[in-house]
């Protein structure tokens, strides 16, 4: 059986040094993206 879906791909860039209110900005941009239902945020 196969699924279909269509997608889309969004990929940030970003350094590790680099934060948002005290906080890494890759941690803040993963709850942020989750919070608005995209998937498989890493």
């Amino acid at each position: 059986m196969t699924f279909l879906e269509q997608g889309c791909l969004l990929r940030i860039l970003i350094g590790e040094n680099i934060q948002h209110k005290g906080k890494p900005l890759y941690e803040w941009l993963v709850v942020k993206a989750r919070e608005s239902g995209l998937a498989g945020a890493t």
